[in-house]
């Protein structure tokens, strides 16, 4: 529960999963490492499956690149 710490231990509990999170996210969602694998299977499967953990940029970066880089106008895939 929010607040239940003492108040001297709470403001170094957020600190640091701050700047846990914000390390992590420095280059990008962890997903971003594999942009270029996955755009060249995106181009070459009608299909793909992607798993990563909670948070890698599954929802948000995977549709991104492929308005970006894979679809085009008169693509029938969906996202």
């Amino acid at each position: 529960r929010f607040g239940a710490e003492a108040p001297d231990t709470l403001l170094p509990c957020i600190a640091e999963r701050f700047e846990r999170e914000r390390t992590q996210f420095e280059s990008g969602p962890p997903i971003h490492a594999y942009k270029t694998q996955i755009l060249n299977t995106l181009r070459r499967s009608p299909v793909v499956i992607v798993t990563a953990p909670t948070g890698s940029g599954k929802s948000t970066q995977l549709p991104q690149y492929m308005l970006d880089e894979v679809l085009k106008d008169d693509d029938k895939r969906q996202v």
